[in-house]
């Protein structure tokens, strides 16, 4: 099926990260920079943490989903998440996607996640079958350049630490892929009012 305005979108769920963490996150990446890998990173006002990637969904059923979402989320209450660390899959050395993991608030994340995949099912969309890790994607690795370098400074970056937000919104975003990194759009804003 054609993207654009042929009535298909690709879309995802995700938690946004605070503004304070995001400086924080943008160091680390900073620092993994040193090691001049082939990266490409994401850029610091698109961090966030996936709960669920829906990919091509119909644009008409884009106010119905928002609108489960919003029933879903008006009954959690909002709960700290503290990052910590990068790591890296499908191994720390062997990089492709670098991430920053979540130490504090991953069960409420990875049950807010199963909540929304239960109920995007019902529009059609597969359950995800692999187990959910909460983490935030620093950057996606785009050859072999460095490699060794790369998995060192992760590692290195294993346990650093980052500081923590409230998670008390979901975002539902379109994402259009364009050739350096991918447009995110805000399609709705639903807030945690438990």
């Amino acid at each position: 099926m054609a993207h654009g305005d042929s009535g298909m979108i690709r879309t995802f769920v995700a938690l946004p990260v605070g503004h304070g963490l995001a400086g924080r996150l943008q160091e680390m990446q900073d620092e993994l920079r040193q090691a001049r890998g082939r990266v490409k990173w994401t850029p610091p006002d698109q961090f966030h943490i996936t709960l669920k990637f829906l990919g091509d969904t119909p644009v008409e059923s884009v106010p119905a989903i928002a609108a489960v979402l919003e029933e879903l989320v008006a009954k959690w209450h909002p709960f700290e998440v503290e990052m910590e660390g990068a790591g890296a899959f499908p191994k720390p050395a062997r990089p492709q996607t670098i991430w920053a993991g979540v130490k504090k608030g991953g069960e409420e994340t990875a049950r807010l996640a199963a909540e929304i995949d239960r109920l995007v099912h019902s529009f059609g969309f597969p359950k995800e079958l692999r187990p959910f890790r909460a983490h935030l994607t620093l950057g996606r690795v785009k050859g072999p350049d460095n490699l060794s370098a790369l998995a060192e400074a992760v590692r290195r970056l294993q346990s650093a630490s980052v500081g923590a937000f409230e998670a008390d919104r979901i975002h539902f975003f379109r994402s259009d892929l364009k050739p350096e990194v991918p447009e995110y759009t805000v399609l709705a804003t639903v807030r945690f009012e438990g």
